[in-house]
């Protein structure tokens, strides 16, 4: 028995609500309306209280039929009845059938045995089972009968052969027709091939499902038949001729793209070769002249002279090499300068620029050419400001088929 057919009692919490519960001695029992304003508040039910239905039966019929409650009354009533039955003698005693209830053989009225099991024929004498007893043995024997008719393992291999056969020959087509939707990949295609391409992808792209929930060989045979007709028809009406030319054509245009960009690069590393051999030459025949320039060193005339004495070191012979070197650093930056300019960035001394950032002209392939943009904006960096430079030049407004770039300088 379970707690939920004790009574019913009323307990109050420390909130004064008071509340219903079935809840068995020693047991703490949450308030339904602290619990719905937020806090949880427990109350403990009497240990006093019996813990199942069946104690407090035990313990109204020890109080007395005063004090006993439904439990107790139930039990005592089923206690006067059972103890109001009559012996039994040993003997059947057959009762009355039921309107309608006849004998299956000569059709007469039947008794019935007190369990309701067996029914007596007094006139043929006969007895036997309720019809209901025998339907229900009739369908456990034909379960039986059908447990015993299904197939053996020889039968079952060969049921699993026939589906793994059906699942390979369905995975094959599978490989097949995922074979010719590759064939009919619209990617870089354009015009009538493109459309072609999409037509016939997309009507053998319908044909998968079919071929998944195919259920036998001649199934997968017909479908089969079927995508032949559809690849033979492709090929008969020039359609997979048509895609194969456009994507030749395709091929060796990618391919004469590729080629006149080595080609350009080539050109390129040749003009940069000849620049710099121009400069290292310009550079060898300005030494040339500079060491023609050089006045002619007169002979030392061999004296018996001592040499004179050097000067006394001062800070001025000491800081002599390094105001030269200054010099010739200031000079150098000076000639840089002219030749390459300096950073258009805000500087408190501008530096040389490195590289220019400005606009290039792009070819039918969307390449740069290196050449820049006629009129197009451009400006000169240091090291310092390229970042600065590249978004600068990614953000100013530049004309169609041309595209962001720089040089460098003195390279």
């Amino acid at each position: 028995m379970t707690t939920s057919r004790l009574p019913e009692i009323t307990v109050t919490c420390r909130a004064s609500h008071s509340f219903g519960t079935r809840a068995h001695g020693a047991q703490g029992v949450d308030c339904p309306q602290c619990r719905t304003g937020g806090e949880r508040v427990k109350v403990w039910v009497p240990k006093d209280r019996p813990r199942t239905a069946r104690e407090l039966a035990e313990r109204g019929a020890i109080d007395g039929p005063a004090t006993a409650g439904p439990a107790a009354l139930a039990s005592a009533e089923l206690a006067a009845r059972w103890g109001s039955e009559q012996p039994w003698d040993g003997k059947i005693h057959p009762a009355a059938g039921r309107p309608g209830d006849v004998c299956p053989e000569c059709e007469g009225p039947v008794s019935w045995e007190p369990g309701r099991t067996l029914i007596y024929c007094p006139a043929c004498p006969r007895a036997g089972l309720p019809a209901a007893v025998t339907d229900h043995y009739a369908r456990q024997a034909q379960r039986s009968a059908e447990v015993a008719t299904r197939p053996d393992s020889a039968d079952s291999a060969a049921l699993r052969a026939a589906r793994v056969r059906i699942r390979a020959i369905a995975q094959r087509m599978t490989d097949t027709v995922g074979g010719w939707i590759e064939t009919f990949d619209p990617d870089g295609l354009g015009g009538n091939a493109e459309r072609l391409a999409l037509d016939y992808q997309a009507e053998l792209t319908a044909y998968l499902p079919e071929i998944r929930q195919a259920a036998s060989e001649a199934e997968l045979t017909d479908i089969a038949a079927e995508i032949t007709v559809i690849t033979s028809r492709a090929s008969s009406s020039g359609a997979i001729d048509t895609i194969e030319q456009q994507r030749e054509a395709l091929q060796r245009q990618h391919e004469r793209a590729e080629q006149e960009e080595r080609w350009a690069e080539a050109s390129r590393q040749r003009d940069q070769e000849q620049l710099a051999a121009q400069r290292r030459a310009e550079v060898e025949r300005q030494r040339q002249a500079a060491i023609a320039a050089r006045p002619e060193r007169k002979a030392i005339q061999g004296t018996t002279q001592r040499r004179p004495a050097l000067p006394e070191p001062t800070l001025a012979n000491s800081m002599a090499p390094l105001i030269v070197m200054m010099e010739h650093s200031r000079e150098a930056k000076a000639k840089r300068v002219a030749e390459f300019g300096t950073c258009d960035f805000r500087h408190r001394k501008h530096p040389v620029a490195e590289r220019i950032y400005g606009i290039q002209t792009t070819d039918w392939n969307g390449q740069g050419t290196g050449w820049a943009a006629p009129g197009a904006k451009q400006a000169r960096a240091c090291s310092k400001h390229f970042a600065e430079a590249l978004t600068w030049v990614e953000q100013i407004e530049r004309p169609a088929q041309t595209m962001p770039c720089y040089w460098e300088l003195g390279s």
